[in-house]
């Protein structure tokens, strides 16, 4: 599976996959980072009631935040 720590060291095929550097990518995780604890927050925690605690059910298969932020860059530029 595609994850940030094989492909920090292979800074051509992240600039390719996402269109970043590896200098850049490092410098918008601290915001992604905030704007996904942002999202979670209000849409899951604080949105709609729900009938089972948030945290409950399957886990997800991108547990770190980098991984999130590659898989969605890279499906936006790729679009597959």
């Amino acid at each position: 599976m595609l994850s940030y720590a094989k492909l920090k060291n292979k800074s051509r095929i992240l600039q390719s996959l996402t269109g970043m550097s590896v200098a850049e990518f490092e410098a918008i995780v601290p915001s992604f980072e905030t704007a996904w604890q942002d999202y979670v927050y209000k849409q899951f925690i604080e949105g709609s009631e729900r009938k089972r605690e948030y945290g409950g059910g399957r886990k997800a298969e991108l547990q770190e935040i980098r991984d999130k932020m590659l898989f969605i860059l890279f499906y936006f530029r790729q679009y597959p």
